[in-house]
């Protein structure tokens, strides 16, 4: 079994938004809002310059994840929780790293059968 790839991803956490829809001569055009595509774009950057070997097709994975984002400048630092309580939520987060590394570090995102996920400040 190949040992494990670790990675710091120093990108701000960025949620998966949903996909919208605009109405072009009558017909319903589907994309992807400009933030996803980039957050995920610079995530896929920062694991390619980190050497990112893509694991084999129908093999299981664990993902270990830690999303930090910024304390909000009202809440003093002494006074700051641990864990921040308020939106995005952390799913967001996740669904954008799991299609973001898609095709860099698995085949497909199913492939991700096991999760350790947090979010904090």
């Amino acid at each position: 079994m190949r040992d494990a790839q670790r990675f710091w991803l120093d990108v701000a956490p960025v949620a998966k938004a949903r996909p919208r829809v605009t109405i072009q001569a009558g017909h319903g055009q589907a994309y992807t809002p400009s933030a996803t595509v980039d957050a995920e774009m610079r995530i896929g950057w920062v694991l390619r310059e980190r050497g990112a070997v893509k694991y084999a097709a129908g093999v299981p994975l664990r993902v270990t994840l830690c999303f930090y984002v910024p304390r909000p400048a009202k809440i003093p630092k002494g006074r700051c929780p641990f864990a921040p309580v308020t939106r995005p939520d952390l799913d967001q987060y996740l669904k954008l790293t799991l299609d973001a590394c898609t095709g860099l570090l698995w085949a497909d995102d199913a492939q991700v059968v096991d999760c350790i996920l947090k979010k904090r400040y």
